[in-house]
């Protein structure tokens, strides 16, 4: 099989694209394919995360910020990379997990017109960070008319938006992120659930208004307690400085489903996603989820017992946590909810099968 080189600014076993790509190396490994990863930056736990693969690691030197300097940088400096692992690799696969037109597929893309609108929908001003939002603006322009490569999409969503502002259909493929529903399975017979857990990051996960719909309503669930799992400074700020009762923060951890056993259920309000791995996730430990119609995973919440997908509403979401609470938690019912995502990625093309055949 051809050996393969990955493209990806972030290297990590939690979060987002770094976490993504570590799924497709686990499956190249097995397939004992040639892999070389070009990369920006590396977590510490990345490797003990797919032990026993043989991976080559090629470091670019590169900023974090600015954005837009950081993506320059990593568009010149992974291009001279690859042309030089090319010269000794013949005939490899290109995977470029970033905004950037390199190599044969670009994994994850979506139309930055999406971000723009979103943040319209929620009365946010649509022009934050003015360079980097015309940057992204560019490498939309570029990929849709230029890149002679195909893009690999997780949403319908973001197909039809690439479509609609002039790409080409024939040059996107749409994919799921898969769960690993061995390692995500549901904790039976655990009876202390006093969490309801968000995780991000971010500010745009939804975390504010969460923050705010269970000021209105903890005095009300005195046994429970918001767990706003995050590694940002500016999220554990927020959390911080609210007068919000009842919250804990966490730090991300590998094992991210021990968070998820010990919680009743789990909150993504988020402005904006690309896919959410999250809400997987969660349902497949057997816990359902509250999600916001920004999130494109949200498609697997088809009946009352899975969970809700609300606007991005303060009473909102807090009326649906008011009613979440009382949801059925036995054994039987987690085990439907795994068997419900289980049943999910064997009808939907997902990006780990995707890549391991191409």
């Amino acid at each position: 099989m051809k050996p393969v080189i990955l493209i990806s600014m972030n290297v990590a076993p939690v979060g987002g694209i770094g976490a993504d790509l570590l799924k497709c190396i686990r499956k190249l490994c097995e397939q004992g394919r040639e892999i070389h990863v070009v990369y920006g930056f590396m977590d510490p736990d990345t490797l003990a995360a797919i032990p026993g693969c043989r991976v080559n690691w090629h470091r670019v030197y590169m900023p974090k910020r600015p954005p837009l300097f950081a993506q320059l940088v990593l568009w010149v400096a992974a291009s001279i990379q690859v042309r030089a692992i090319s010269r000794i690799t013949k005939h490899a696969t290109i995977f470029c997990y970033e905004r950037l037109p390199l190599g044969d597929y670009v994994i994850g893309y979506a139309p930055s017109s999406l971000w723009k609108k979103a943040r319209k929908n929620m009365a946010l001003s649509p022009w934050s960070k003015i360079p980097f939002r015309f940057w992204l603006n560019c490498m939309d322009v570029v990929l849709r008319k230029y890149y002679r490569g195909q893009c690999v999409m997780y949403a319908q969503r973001d197909k039809a938006c690439f479509i609609r502002e002039g790409g080409e259909e024939n040059k996107v493929i749409r994919v799921i992120i898969p769960t690993d529903t061995h390692r995500f399975s549901p904790s039976f017979g655990k009876k202390n659930r006093n969490y309801i857990t968000i995780i991000g990051g971010a500010k745009h996960k939804g975390i504010d208004i969460a923050l705010k719909a269970w000021s209105n309503i903890s005095s009300r669930h005195t046994d429970i307690t918001l767990r706003v799992v995050t590694h940002s400074r500016a999220v554990k700020r927020l959390v911080s400085t609210s007068d919000c009762q009842q919250v804990e923060i966490a730090n991300f951890i590998p094992n991210v489903e021990v968070y998820y056993h010990s919680s009743s259920l789990v909150l993504m309000p988020s402005i904006y996603e690309t896919w959410g791995n999250v809400l997987l996730e969660s349902l497949a430990c057997g816990v359902p989820v509250i999600a916001s119609t920004e999130v494109p995973s949200s498609e697997i919440i088809t009946k009352p017992s899975l969970g809700k997908v609300i606007k991005h509403d303060v009473n909102e979401l807090a009326a649906a946590i008011d009613d979440a609470l009382d949801m059925d938690m036995s054994d039987t019912v987690m085990d439907q909810r795994h068997a419900h995502v289980k049943k999910f990625i064997s009808e939907n093309d997902d990006l780990v099968s995707w890549i391991s055949n191409v």
